[in-house]
């Protein structure tokens, strides 16, 4: 009995150790021969109740933006996120510009006091005010032609700290699109994690050849 309560312990750490529920989201959206972008997606502003589309929104950078929450910024944790989507040219013959990217909310927004209840937007960016980089981190992560329907898949990590909004960001023209972006906030400790499997496994083998002298 004492060896399956040890047991049961390690299971307890393994599943703590393990990332949280993930939260899928939607979005689409078709950019213009001049690169104007509309379409919409489960982000922000989009109500619990789903009645309304979340809203692209157009930087000083020049990306197009759409906002997803998932869980208050945490220094302790990581965000994991996982981007599935199709991308075709919306004019026959022509070849599309595509330009995605993955960008956060970074810790200097989401530490304010009193906190806003939103994501860092344009307005917040006029000439004279803060750089886009102070309230928003940007990884690029494809930038290429299109000729043809792509679907494309990409795994990424946000790992110095959990953010409290995630964005699609978008630029180029002549392109329509259409995904789902899978994020979660998970406790970074694989460390812990592969070491409770070794002690399990080291602890399952004792307990084997313990009652295999026992029936010597």
């Amino acid at each position: 009995m004492r060896f399956v309560r040890i047991c049961g312990l390690i299971a307890v750490i393994l599943l703590a150790a393990s990332p949280a529920l993930a939260v899928v989201d939607r979005f689409n959206a078709t950019a213009d021969a001049q690169g104007n972008v509309t379409g919409g997606g489960s982000g922000y502003p989009n109500p619990p109740t789903g009645t309304a589309e979340g809203e692209w929104y157009l930087y000083p950078s020049g990306w197009s933006n759409q906002w997803f929450n998932n869980a208050p910024f945490d220094p302790h944790r990581m965000k994991v996120v996982n981007l599935d989507f199709e991308v075709s040219p919306t004019t026959p013959g022509a070849v599309g510009i595509f330009s995605l990217a993955l960008n956060w909310a970074t810790p200097a927004w989401s530490l304010q006091v009193p906190p806003l209840d939103r994501p860092p937007l344009p307005q917040d960016f006029q000439p004279g005010g803060p750089p886009e980089d102070l309230y928003i981190g940007r990884r690029l992560v494809t930038r290429r032609d299109i000729v043809q329907t792509e679907h494309l898949r990409y795994d990424l990590v946000i790992p110095w700290y959990n953010p409290e909004w995630v964005s699609i960001d978008i630029a180029g023209a002549n392109f329509a699109l259409n995904g789902v972006i899978d994020h979660r906030c998970v406790v970074p400790v694989p460390s812990a994690a592969w070491a409770g499997v070794v002690l399990l496994g080291g602890l399952c083998a004792w307990r084997r050849a313990r009652s295999g002298k026992g029936l010597q």
